[in-house]
């Protein structure tokens, strides 16, 4: 009791403090604090919005690998398999019943996926907006980190992909659910919902090999609590349990005990690195147009200063930005654990969005040292992977945790030139993302396009190397086993049939229609990479009647003899502006031709194939 009385003087102070520079009912501090939920409310929006519009439809990369698990073992033999060193048990789950229910449309990970990230930033978000003792710009400040830190689009790869927005964001709500069940163990003195939060971690572990971490994040909680030590004999208990799982007793242990590396200097150095990729991806990397990480376009006012500064920050540094990635790495580990150490040695009980910040923040230097040890041998060959985007999604959250710890504390101080500077931050940092949160929908709408043009190709029984998502050289054989897979089972992009009338002759009508109207660029002939023969790409738009046209049937070619021979999908919007707050469709398409030859004439046509009416559209030119 007397723990808490001092608590809520502590925060009544701060609260006093704060309202003397803007007051509850001072105009300034609400429109300053509805400028800010605007800026967060901007970030949330556009993210949902690209996740709608560009979402891959298709299978991207690593998921040609894991369908091939999934399709050719028998449950649940295909669910406990190792896959590139983790173990997504539950993830696969979704999977498999995607392929059992939904023909492996992408679209039930995309949906939990989502669902998980935005229910995890608004779990923090209230947690920040709810926390009354605190001034109104400091709980609109709170709202806006955690949607920055889950919800920015430098991590578009694993918002947008429903395969890897499995795997992280079933870990970060599990993470966050964990701790917050470890503050309601402390406030209720209840061992069962210590029990709750090892149960949370047992799913972040089997959802993804960083979810190992959160077992550590627990702990730590309970030790900041000063839980009972007796009570941790569950987690730890729970955490070997897991371990013996994951090492020794499940299919491809091997795989993983192999993987683990032991150089302490040297992991140390990479996870420092890996903490400090959101300053590299969004600042830092921009430095030196010749040799930058993150491509910024100059030509707009927030992207040239966005260079301008990073240039001017690692000219003052006398170094490169990888070695001044180091020394941020560091320097944020250590000053979050001398925050953790001093409010575990002050009187006051540490609020729930401070318990809740500092176990996201403890699990992102667990999975630090997971990725540090793990991925030793990778990074070592591939230095700059330490910076991918794949890996980028942990240390957001630590730095959007520290900056929310940071801005508690901001509340507390008596310091007003400290206010000004936390205030001037909550704009400053949404302005510098602003200009990778463009970028990264411009890539998100280039790779849905690339996995739709391959789509395009498959149906149409064309292999299309250049335009083939991951490493098609290397694992040309493997892709095209998993593609035989999928068409077997009429799965993917073979759920809908009109494939199957590749090759065969159109016997339907055939008419025109002046409500449609599309243009297409000239055919590109190229030698289909599977079996050598010619075949050949193209791109177009339709200008008119594009609503109608994606209701009413597929976009097919045919030849001058009535034999459909590929055909087309719908892969881009073919707007200038890839940010947006709308849902506009996708006009343009891009199609191919299977056994390309030249001295023949090729139509494009919009084909319903169970009435069996088509549509000409337009003739299709050779290059």
């Amino acid at each position: 009791m007397i723990r808490s009385a001092r608590s809520h003087a502590v925060r009544g102070a701060a609260g006093v403090q704060w309202n003397k520079l803007f007051a509850p009912r001072n105009l300034c501090a609400w429109v300053v604090a509805a400028a800010v939920l605007l800026i967060a409310l901007y970030f949330a929006a556009t993210t949902l919005c690209a996740i709608i519009i560009f979402g891959w439809r298709q299978p991207m990369f690593d998921q040609y690998r894991s369908y091939a698990i999934l399709l050719s073992l028998p449950f649940p033999q295909d669910i406990l398999q190792l896959e590139n060193g983790h173990r997504p048990v539950i993830p696969n789950l979704i999977r498999v019943a995607e392929i059992n229910w939904f023909a492996a449309n992408q679209l039930l990970q995309i949906s939990i996926g989502t669902f998980c990230a935005f229910l995890s930033a608004a779990i923090v978000a209230a947690c920040a907006w709810r926390t009354r003792e605190l001034p109104l710009i400091a709980r609109a400040g709170g709202v806006l980190l955690a949607t920055l830190g889950v919800l920015w689009l430098a991590n578009a790869r694993m918002l947008l992909h429903g395969n890897e927005s499995l795997h992280v964001y079933i870990v970060t709500l599990s993470v966050i659910c964990a701790c917050l069940c470890v503050w309601r163990s402390q406030q209720l003195h209840s061992l069962g919902w210590f029990a709750g939060a090892s149960a949370a971690c047992v799913v972040a572990t089997f959802s993804f090999g960083s979810g190992i971490a959160s077992f550590p994040s627990i702990v730590a909680l309970g030790v900041l609590f000063r839980l009972p030590y007796r009570w941790q004999i569950v987690p730890l208990a729970t955490l070997a349990a897991c371990m013996l799982l994951y090492l020794y007793l499940l299919p491809g242990d091997q795989g993983v005990r192999g993987v683990l590396e032991l150089h302490p200097l040297e992991s140390a150095r990479i996870c420092a690195q890996w903490l400090a990729a959101p300053w590299i991806n969004g600042w830092l990397g921009a430095a030196d147009p010749a040799a930058s990480w993150v491509p910024v376009d100059p030509e707009t006012w927030n992207g040239a200063v966005l260079v301008a500064s990073a240039n001017t920050v690692v000219g003052a540094s006398g170094t490169d930005w990888r070695t001044l990635a180091t020394f941020i790495g560091f320097a944020g580990a250590g000053g979050f654990l001398i925050r953790t150490l001093a409010m575990y040695l002050r009187a006051a009980a540490p609020t729930r969005i401070e318990v809740l910040a500092t176990g996201i923040c403890v699990f992102a230097l667990g999975s630090a040292l997971v990725i540090g040890i793990g991925r030793l041998g990778y990074i070592r060959q591939y230095a700059d992977q330490v910076f991918a985007d794949r890996y980028l999604v942990w240390s957001s959250l630590f730095w959007s945790s520290f900056a929310l710890l940071l801005l508690l504390d901001v509340a507390r101080s008596r310091l007003r030139s400290l206010q000004f500077a936390g205030i001037a931050f909550l704009f400053a940092l949404p302005m510098l993302l602003l200009v990778t949160q463009r970028t990264q929908a411009g890539w998100a709408g280039a790779v849905y396009r690339e996995a739709q043009r391959t789509a395009a190709a498959l149906r149409s029984g064309v292999f299309d190397e250049i335009h083939f998502p991951g490493n098609a050289v290397e694992e040309h054989e493997v892709d095209l086993r998993t593609v035989d897979l999928l068409r077997a089972r009429n799965l993917a992009m073979f759920a809908d049939p009109a494939w199957q009338q590749v090759g065969k002759t159109w016997t339907g009508t055939l008419e025109s229609n002046p409500a449609y109207m599309v243009s297409t660029e000239p055919l590109q002939p190229f030698n289909d990479a599977h079996d050598g023969n010619r075949a050949a790409r193209f791109t177009g738009r339709v200008v008119r009647g594009i609503s109608a046209m994606q209701s009413e049937g597929q976009l097919a070619i045919l030849d001058d003899a009535g034999s459909i021979v590929g055909l087309a999908e719908y892969s881009f919007v073919a707007m200038p502006v890839a940010l947006r707050l709308d849902l506009p469709r996708k006009r343009g398409f891009d199609g191919y031709i299977k056994n390309y030859d030249p001295k023949k004439k090729y139509v494009l046509a919009l084909l319903d194939m169970k009435l069996r009416r088509g549509t000409t559209l337009t003739a299709l030119k050779s290059g």
